[in-house]
């Protein structure tokens, strides 16, 4: 039995993580990976922190193993462990189920959410400016308030743009995942075969 341990988030406590076989057991349940039909990693950037996450789909169930860190050059000691975690079931997956197919980024109804918000957001900031070009305001407060409704339109457009729903999801092969991760990671393969007991 291969264990890893590491704090999902800088509040939270450590949590373990073990595979035994081809089972994958932790706090968000458990699975075996020969019977996950598809994947999805999702990695986003906000405010200095990173939020990754890898999402196991058997079914209508959806095992996700994640963490957020702080973006910095600096090693992670947790970070490390949620990468060689995730190493280590890609590489299963790639030798047990390499066709199944690995969504790169948002998917489902978190892509939709994020959709209305940028749509919302982009209404929004046009509203605003319209009443505020009704109104009436001295060229003075309409130049003032221009360039916050105009943040608030580019980024409601980029947020609606990104997460379109009728644009095709990116996927690769399970076969891929290995190499996506650890270029994101930033290791060799061998860190997934280095759990911290066996």
């Amino acid at each position: 039995m291969r264990r890893w341990s590491f704090k999902p988030a800088l509040l939270r406590g450590a949590q373990e993580w073990r595979i035994e076989g081809t089972a994958l057991d932790g706090p968000a349940g458990r699975i075996d990976l020969n019977d996950v039909e598809r994947a999805a990693f999702v990695d986003q950037a906000m405010k200095g922190h990173s939020f990754t996450r890898l999402d196991l789909i058997e079914g209508d169930r959806t095992l996700s193993i994640s963490i957020t860190s702080p973006k910095t050059d600096d090693p992670d000691p947790d970070r490390q462990a949620f990468f060689a975690l995730t190493l280590a079931v890609a590489q299963i997956l790639k030798d047990r189920r390499p066709g199944i197919p690995v969504t790169i980024g948002e998917y489902g109804r978190s892509a939709l959410i994020m959709f209305a918000i940028g749509v919302l957001s982009l209404l929004a900031g046009v509203g605003i400016g319209a009443v505020a070009l009704a109104s009436g305001l001295s060229g003075e407060r309409l130049g003032a308030a221009a360039v916050p409704v105009l943040l608030l339109v580019a980024f409601g457009g980029m947020v609606a743009w990104a997460r379109r729903p009728w644009k095709p999801a990116l996927e690769l092969p399970a076969a891929s995942l290995p190499i996506l991760l650890e270029a994101y990671s930033g290791t060799q393969s061998s860190a997934a075969a280095s759990p911290s007991g066996e």
